[in-house]
């Protein structure tokens, strides 16, 4: 039988105050521009997934939309 403590929960409770219940909350919160940049790395990253996967002889699930006739 696995048996818990506390100290766990008290470490994950604690660590959660210390990130949204404090002075400096929106001092900590992502900007708009740190979004922009990981979305951009996001997607070029899928982008040459697949580039490797078409390269290997394999057909991926489409990244963007095909073009409307």
């Amino acid at each position: 039988m696995l048996t818990t403590t506390n100290t766990a929960t008290d470490h994950g409770e604690n660590s959660y105050e210390q990130v949204y219940n404090n002075d400096n909350f929106e001092e900590n919160k992502a900007s708009f521009g740190h979004e922009l940049i990981a979305g951009g790395a996001a997607f070029a990253g899928f982008k040459a997934f697949e580039d490797h996967q078409r390269k290997e002889g394999s057909s991926p699930r489409p990244l963007l939309p095909k073009p409307a006739h």
